[in-house]
């Protein structure tokens, strides 16, 4: 597996896309502290149109544990 960064996500009207480990997914770099499981976590995702307006929408996600059913487990040091 690969990870490399994407500056933005294509979704067409009419679809969908889920952000999910394994997938696209949020990585959180530079933190200030440690999050643990069950924080609750504010984000900002800029949400850009066909017209190239661009829209903030704040949502809220709750940390899960790196070995959480459905998660990849924690990645092996190298």
């Amino acid at each position: 597996m690969k990870m490399a960064p994407v500056t933005g996500i294509d979704i067409p009207a009419g679809t969908s896309v889920s952000l999910q480990p394994g997938g696209y997914h949020l990585m959180l770099i530079k933190l200030k502290s440690q999050i643990k499981a069950g924080d609750t976590i504010p984000l900002t995702l800029l949400i850009e149109d066909r017209d190239h307006k661009r829209t903030s929408v704040e949502v809220r996600a709750t940390a899960r544990p790196l070995n959480a059913a459905g998660g990849m487990g924690a990645m092996p040091r190298q």
